[in-house]
């Protein structure tokens, strides 16, 4: 399973990698939301994990972007507030 993951905080993000990757899953990652709609639209995801806040773009208004264009992929919204 390829995921992506999409967080701002670098601490959460490197973590994260590091044990979805010990678990075997292919993980890209991503701290903001721009350099994401990129990356999803390049690749060929399974899962994106999707930060809600993000500085430059919240993640509400990124998935919304998603769905007007078609990209059914899953997403998983987390939040640490």
């Amino acid at each position: 399973m390829r995921l992506l993951f999409v967080e701002e905080n670098a601490a959460l993000l490197s973590q994260t990698a590091k044990l979805l990757k010990k678990n075997g899953y292919g993980i890209d990652v991503c701290s903001n939301g721009r350099a994401a709609e990129s990356l999803i639209f390049s690749g060929n995801y399974d899962c994106i994990v999707l930060d809600a806040a993000l500085f430059d773009i919240s993640g509400l208004t990124l998935l919304k972007a998603l769905r007007s264009r078609q990209y059914s992929t899953p997403v998983l919204m987390i939040s640490a507030d």
